[in-house]
C-alpha cells in the first residue's frame, strides 16, 4: 500500500517543527523545517507548479516523520543538526562543502617557508618536516588567514616571491640544495639553502612578510623606506635597489587592495536570487584588507520557491558559522539582507557555540564599499551562470530536435569502452544533467567479458547499470548514448532488455566515429528512427554529444590504466610462498624477466641475493612442474 499523503497531511498540526521523508527502504531522502508543517509539508502534494526536481523527490516518498518544536528557530537549528548527520540527496546545501586556505609560516625554523594549507589550524595544517632538526609541533608558527579562495592564497604566496623573495619548497628539496633552483633565478627566492643571504636578513623579510599579512602595510613601508635611506647612505646601493623595489610592490598592492587604510576583519556576504537561480557571493576583509572572495550556488535548489533570501542567509550562517568545526570568538558580518530569524542568532543561542555576533545590513563607510564589491561581483557571477545555462539550454533544445525527442533530455548518459588488446577492459558511464556533468554519479565498471569484445562489454556495464537503478528506483535518463556503432547501440539494447527496462530501448543512440576518426564527421545512429544522421559541424547539438562522448572516453580510459596498473604489479611470482616484495625485486634485478627467471636453472636462481638453495628448488619447481 502506498503512502497516503492526503491523509497524513490533514493530521499534521499548524505548528513549527521539522519534517523527515524517507524511501521504501527507509533512507533519508528530505528534512526540512517549517512555521507550518501542515501548510509546508502540504505543499510538496499539490497537482501543479512543482518543478522536476520535487516531482522526482515525492515520486520516491514512502513515509515522513515530523517533530514538534517550539519555536522556527529551534526548528532550524534542529533541521541543520539533522542535515549534517545524514546529508540527504535532496536537501540544499548552502556552503561549497571545502574547508578555506590559510598562509602558514612555520617561524621556528632558521629559513622558514611560505606554504597555503587548508582547513584550521586547530584541525588540519601543514605536513612541513626537516630532516636536520626536530620538526616542530605541526600546530606551531603562524597562521594568516583564512582566504576566501586558493587563487587568494596563491596570488598572496606569490605576491610575498616577488616582493621579499621566500621559499616556498619543501624541507627535503631545501636541505638537499647545493645549488641556487630556478625560483632564484627569476628573482622569486633569495636562495638561503646555498647561503646566498643570511639567516638575520631572511627573518627580517619573514617579519616584513608577516607584519604585511596582519594588515600593518604601512608600518612596513615606512620601515623599509628607512632601510632604503641607510643602504643609500652607506653606499650600499645593490641593497637599495631592492628595497626601493619591495617599496613599489608593495605601494602597487595597496592599490590593489580597496579601501586599505581602513581596520577590522568582516565576512561581507550577498544573496540574491536571478531567473531561478539562488547565488551566494562571500568576501573576506583583513585588518582592511580585501583578501579577494568568491561566489557559489546552491547545488540543488529548494522546492519551496516562497523562501525568502532572509531564510537562506539565516541558514547559511548557521551552516557555516555555528557549528563543531568553526572557530569561537567574535563574528563580524556584512550582509545584503536582514536575518528577521533573529532568534536563532540570539545572545543565548550563540553562547552553546561560545560565540559573539555583530552584523549589519546597512553599512556605512568602508563596509559599505565592501558590500558594494561583494555585491557587484553577485551580479556578475548569477548573469554568467544564466548565460551559461542558456546557451546549455539552447545546446539541448536542438539536440532534442535533432534526434526528433518527445521531450528536452535534461538526463543523459554516456557509455564507453576502454582496454588494451582485450585485456582489463573497463566501461564507464557518465553523467549530464541540464548539460552540466554531475560527476558524483559517474560511474566505472570492470568488465568481465574476456578477449576485448566491445559488443559484449557494452552490454554488461548497461545491464549492470539499469539492473541497479531498477532495483533503487534511481532516476532514468532522457537520453542513453553509446560511444560506437550499430553493433553497440544493439549490444546496449539487448542489455537494457535484461535490466527490464524496456522503456529506454527507444533512446539510445549511437556516436560512431566519422572518416579517419575527425571530430565533426560523426554519423548517429537513431534506433527510435532506425536512421542515421550526420549533423552540421556547427551545430549546438552536436557540440553537446562531443562533449559528453569526450567525457565517457576519458572516464573509461582512465579506469582502464588504474585496473591496468594494479593488473603490471602482480606477477606469477607472487605464487610461490616464500617470496615477498623483497625477493621478487631481488629476482627481477638479477634475471630483467620472469621469462629469463623461468629458462634459469636452479643453481643460478640461488645466487640471487637473499634465496636459499631451497627457496631456489621451490621456484625452479614452481615453473618446471613436470621436474617434480
Amino acid at each position: 500500500m502506498g503512502f497516503d499523503a492526503k491523509s497524513f497531511v490533514q493530521q499534521l498540526p499548524q505548528k513549527p517543527g521539522v519534517y523527515k521523508m524517507f524511501d521504501s527502504r527507509g533512507e533519508y531522502l528530505y528534512i526540512g523545517k517549517a512555521s507550518n508543517l501542515m501548510n509546508r509539508v502540504g505543499s510538496y502534494f499539490r497537482s501543479r507548479g512543482l518543478d522536476n526536481k520535487t516531482l522526482a523527490l515525492v515520486g520516491r516518498i514512502a513515509s515522513i516523520d515530523v517533530t514538534l518544536t517550539l519555536s522556527e528557530a529551534e526548528a532550524l537549528l534542529l533541521e541543520q543538526a539533522l542535515i549534517k548527520e545524514h546529508r540527504p540527496p535532496f536537501n540544499v546545501l548552502l556552503r561549497d562543502d571545502k574547508s578555506y586556505p590559510y598562509i602558514h609560516i612555520l617561524t621556528q625554523l632558521p629559513f622558514p617557508s611560505v606554504k597555503s594549507v587548508r582547513g584550521h589550524p586547530k584541525k588540519k595544517v601543514s605536513n612541513t618536516k626537516t630532516s636536520n632538526t626536530k620538526a616542530p609541533a605541526k600546530s606551531q608558527g603562524e597562521f594568516h588567514g583564512p582566504y576566501p579562495s586558493a587563487q587568494a592564497v596563491n596570488d598572496s604566496i606569490l605576491w610575498l616571491q616577488k616582493t621579499f623573495k621566500l621559499r616556498n619548497c619543501e624541507e627535503s628539496f631545501f636541505n638537499s640544495r647545493t645549488r641556487p633552483c630556478l625560483q632564484y633565478q627569476i628573482k622569486r627566492c633569495s636562495a638561503p639553502c646555498v647561503g646566498l643571504i643570511s639567516e638575520q636578513d631572511y627573518q627580517s623579510a619573514i617579519q616584513k612578510a608577516s607584519l604585511f599579512l596582519k594588515g600593518k602595510s604601512q608600518y612596513v613601508l615606512e620601515k623599509l623606506q628607512q632601510e632604503m635611506v641607510s643602504a643609500s647612505e652607506a653606499m650600499d646601493y645593490e641593497k637599495a635597489a631592492m628595497l626601493r623595489d619591495q617599496i613599489m610592490q608593495l605601494r602597487k598592492m595597496q592599490e590593489q587592495q580597496h579601501i586599505y587604510q581602513q581596520t577590522g576583519d568582516a565576512e561581507v556576504i550577498a544573496i540574491d536570487r536571478y531567473q531561478g537561480y539562488l547565488g551566494f557571493y562571500v568576501l573576506t576583509v583583513q585588518n582592511g584588507q580585501v583578501l579577494g572572495g568568491h561566489s557559489f550556488f546552491p547545488k540543488c535548489q529548494d522546492s519551496s520557491l516562497e523562501e525568502s533570501l532572509e531564510s537562506h542567509l539565516t541558514a547559511y550562517i548557521v551552516q557555516n558559522y555555528l557549528n563543531e568545526e568553526t572557530e569561537s570568538g567574535p563574528l563580524s558580518l556584512v550582509l545584503s539582507h536582514d536575518l528577521h530569524e533573529s532568534e536563532v542568532l540570539s545572545e543565548s543561542w550563540l553562547k552553546k557555540f561560545d560565540r559573539t555576533l555583530k552584523y549589519t545590513h546597512k553599512p556605512k563607510g568602508a563596509r559599505k564599499g565592501w558590500l558594494n564589491i561583494a555585491k557587484l561581483n553577485l551580479e556578475q557571477a548569477l548573469k554568467q551562470k544564466v548565460g551559461t545555462n542558456a546557451h546549455q539550454h539552447t545546446s539541448m533544445q536542438a539536440l532534442q530536435q535533432a534526434l526528433q525527442l518527445s521531450e528536452l533530455p535534461r538526463r543523459i548518459e554516456c557509455f564507453d569502452v576502454s582496454h588494451t588488446f582485450g585485456q582489463q577492459p573497463v566501461a564507464s558511464c557518465t553523467v549530464f544533467i541540464d548539460g552540466v556533468s554531475a560527476n558524483n554519479e559517474y560511474r566505472r565498471f570492470n568488465i568481465k567479458a574476456k578477449g576485448g569484445d566491445d559488443y559484449a562489454g557494452i552490454q554488461e556495464a548497461v545491464k549492470r547499470r539499469y539492473q541497479r537503478s531498477k532495483s533503487e528506483s534511481l532516476c532514468l535518463p532522457d537520453l542513453v548514448l553509446i560511444d560506437g556503432g550499430k553493433g553497440q547501440v544493439n549490444s546496449a539494447i539487448e542489455g537494457l532488455k535484461q535490466a527490464e527496462c524496456h522503456e529506454l530501448t527507444s533512446k539510445v543512440v549511437g556516436v560512431a566515429k566519422g572518416p579517419e576518426r575527425r571530430a565533426g564527421w560523426e554519423t548517429l545512429i537513431i534506433k527510435s528512427l532506425a536512421s542515421e544522421s550526420v549533423l552540421d559541424s556547427s551545430s549546438p547539438a552536436l557540440h553537446l554529444i562531443q562533449r559528453i562522448r569526450d567525457e565517457a572516453h576519458r572516464f573509461a580510459i582512465t579506469g582502464h590504466r588504474i585496473r591496468r596498473s594494479k593488473g603490471l604489479i602482480k606477477s606469477s611470482l607472487d605464487e610461490i610462498p616464500g617470496v615477498g616484495a623483497k625477493r621478487k625485486q631481488a629476482l627481477m634485478l638479477y634475471f630483467g624477466s620472469v621469462k629469463e627467471l623461468k629458462s634459469a636453472p636452479i643453481s643460478e636462481i640461488a645466487k640471487v641475493k637473499g634465496i636459499s638453495q631451497q627457496l631456489a628448488d621451490t621456484i625452479y619447481k614452481h615453473y618446471h612442474p613436470d621436474s617434480c
